[in-house]
């Protein structure tokens, strides 16, 4: 029987407009209670987008983060990328919720129509037939 390498963690994301930025809102339910896991979010960005901000719920700022272009190199935060994603270290998390904004902008050529964000949560356990670890939403 073939092992699925997957995480217990769970995720929702919402997306809202606000003036000339998108914002999205993920909310993490992490189940991680053995250390030796190393379970990460991966928020993959629509083409043309930049990142302006990312926000933590409170007592959580703290989380490890890091921006990457398509070229697998980590960016600042406003440097504009093209099939960019955003890692977010969880490994030092038990058993909380967290609450993370991501603002981004558009740029370049624009957004293209069948663009989106996706959310992913992967982690180094074993588990067979996990659910909503994986959120996808178009562009409105």
């Amino acid at each position: 029987m073939a092992e699925i390498w997957q995480s217990d963690l769970r995720v929702k994301m919402s997306q809202e407009k606000k003036g000339k930025y998108l914002i999205y809102d993920l909310v993490i339910r992490t189940d991680n209670d053995d250390a030796s896991r190393s379970p990460h979010l991966i928020f993959s960005l629509p083409r043309n987008s930049q990142v302006r901000g990312i926000k933590f719920s409170k007592g959580l700022e703290q989380t490890a983060y890091q921006i990457y272009g398509s070229d697998s190199q980590a960016l600042p935060p406003k440097t504009p990328s093209i099939d960019g994603y955003v890692k977010v270290d969880f490994r030092n998390l038990n058993r909380e919720t967290v609450k993370i904004k991501i603002s981004i902008l558009e740029v370049d050529s624009g957004w293209k129509r069948g663009d989106g964000a996706s959310a992913f949560v992967f982690g180094l356990t074993p588990e067979r037939n996990k659910k909503n670890n994986f959120a996808y939403l178009p562009l409105r």
